[in-house]
């Protein structure tokens, strides 16, 4: 991506509703629209390319959260007991009007991008299709049914509960310990929505972060002892079995913010000579067609993410902790896989090499 953007929002004031006498249950929304037009006129490696004044984004975006304290209505002499229910969603325009560049360049798309949870998805034919419009259009949820189901995301929703020094929180929520007002650079206990660029320039940073499904338990050690206050310690699993969630790929020329690549299959041009392409390989297997596989963490107990930090308050004045956690890194790690003469059947079909992209997991 090259060039310079300009943004126009439409943005008000948050809007909160107490529903009941006692306040115990409260509904807020965020939303906004926001477009971006080119300045510029973009670098020759931007893929689709763009000129000044192009409407190259318009995103609409809502956040509605509702929050419930149920301590009064519960019967098990907890000291808290309160839950929270947030959607997350977003419709960007530009696929449906305005420019039509970016929707002519996912169609034009000719590798094959597909997804799946074993390194020889495209070869044993076990892969899913990527629909690049579905991932930059609206991002339906990454775990509640198939791909592509829900049109949009449950953000939040999960259980508090406080016993004593005890605090346990169940459900589909965000971790962030290293926290930061922009880029979070130790802030890799969650994956980051990776398709609008560099969290924390191209979209808030809370915003872009994806909560998974955890169960996360603190305990509270000492209020104060020498020059260390309000010590804890805290715990959380993320079940494999459940939830393995990571980045989504960036995909080339869907979006202003695709990476600067071209279409996978114009790396026949560069493997291939010409002349051995039409008269050798056409011939005998009906043409090499680039397949971009994403290998996904299959959803098992051995892929479960987790972390344990112990934290205080030292001198009155340094917030200090120290953490363990493991996870999955939002940059997949490129590999090629060997070409598939599976798919070929004499000059009708063709043969696939695929280049995978697999998360694996690492600690922080």
């Amino acid at each position: 991506m090259a060039g310079t953007l300009l943004v126009l929002a439409l943005t008000s004031p948050a809007r909160g509703y107490v529903l009941d006498d006692h306040q115990d249950f409260d509904f807020r929304l965020r939303a906004y629209t926001e477009a971006a037009v080119a300045a510029e006129k973009s670098e020759p490696q931007t893929k689709p390319s763009r000129v000044p004044f192009q409407l190259i984004e318009h995103r609409n975006f809502f956040n509605p959260e509702l929050d419930g304290k149920l301590t009064r209505y519960q019967p098990f002499h907890l000291d808290d007991l309160s839950f929270r229910l947030a959607l997350w969603g977003f419709y960007d325009g530009i696929y449906d009007y305005g420019t039509g560049q970016y929707a002519r360049a996912i169609e034009s798309l000719q590798g094959r991008l597909s997804q799946g949870h074993t390194n020889t998805g495209p070869i044993t034919h076990t892969d899913t299709l990527i629909d690049p419009r579905k991932e930059y259009e609206y991002q339906p949820d990454p775990v509640l049914g198939g791909y592509g189901d829900v049109p949009f995301r449950i953000n939040e929703a999960y259980v508090n509960s406080t016993k004593g020094p005890l605090f346990v929180r169940v459900g589909r929520q965000a971790i962030s310990w290293g926290e930061s007002d922009t880029i979070g650079l130790l802030d890799a206990n969650n994956p980051f929505n990776l398709t609008l660029g560099v969290p924390g320039v191209f979209q808030d940073i809370d915003e872009a972060r994806i909560p998974l499904w955890t169960l996360r338990g603190t305990y509270n050690l000492f209020e104060s002892w020498g020059p260390i206050s309000s010590a804890y310690a805290e715990a959380y699993l993320v079940p494999g079995s459940i939830d393995t969630t990571v980045s989504p790929l960036p995909l080339p020329k869907a979006s202003p913010y695709s990476p600067p690549q071209d279409d996978p299959q114009s790396l026949v041009a560069g493997l291939i000579p010409a002349s051995i392409g039409q008269s050798l390989v056409k011939p005998a297997l009906g043409g090499i067609l680039i397949g971009l596989y994403v290998h996904l963490p299959s959803r098992t107990l051995g892929n479960s993410r987790y972390g344990f930090r112990l934290g205080g308050i030292v001198a009155r004045d340094y917030t200090t902790s120290i953490w363990f956690y493991r996870t999955f890194a939002n940059q997949p790690v490129p590999r090629f896989l060997a070409l598939d003469l599976s798919r070929c059947m004499g000059s009708r079909t063709s043969s696939a090499p695929a280049r995978a992209s697999s998360a694996n997991p690492s600690t922080g």
